[in-house]
């Protein structure tokens, strides 16, 4: 009994140790998938620089309180920022970026840490997106439902009663040589 116990013990402790401290756990030097449905932390000492790599040239990128960072596009690599943390910095921001040809965006938040510094972060690659707010749900919980169904009844009769127009663009024309 005093076996089981002191091993639950022991593996509580152990697992509490590894998640009340995340800072302990980030390496200065990391690569990672990066998810864009949900935001990473990136931590810095004020006064360090960093550098982030993307998996694509970066196009557009926003820094939430100019204060507190300073970015800066690498003059030799489109797929690289630097980004450092300002001596008086003293609560987090977010850094988003959007690359070439994409909607989503990378959003990263920028931890204030005087115990951790990440001086690279490359991103490997990117997956998810966004979630999807669940409209169709709202609107069903403030309209009553017989509203719903009958707007719904209504935008397909008048589809249905409109006369339409049938366009044909760029006609094939065949030509045959038996011709008598």
């Amino acid at each position: 009994m005093k076996k089981i116990f002191l091993t639950n013990f022991v593996f509580c402790l152990c697992l509490f140790s590894a998640f009340s401290n995340a800072e302990d756990s980030i390496k200065r030097v990391q690569s990672m998938i990066f998810d864009k449905g949900s935001p990473q932390k990136i931590y810095l000492h004020p006064g360090l620089g960093s550098v982030i790599t993307f998996p694509c040239f970066v196009s557009d990128s926003f820094l939430g309180d100019e204060s507190q960072a300073e970015i800066r596009p690498s003059p030799s690599n489109r797929k690289i920022i630097l980004l450092s943390l300002k001596s008086q910095a003293s609560r987090a921001t977010n850094l988003i970026v959007r690359c070439e040809g994409q909607l989503s965006h990378f959003v990263i938040d920028i931890v204030p840490s005087n115990k951790t510094h990440q001086d690279v972060l490359e991103i490997r690659a990117a997956f998810g997106r966004p979630e999807l707010m669940p409209i169709q749900s709202e609107i069903a919980a403030s309209n009553n439902k017989n509203t719903v169904k009958n707007t719904t009844k209504n935008t397909v009769q008048e589809f249905n009663s409109k006369p339409r127009k049938i366009v044909i663009s760029a006609p094939e024309i065949v030509l045959s040589r038996d011709v008598k």
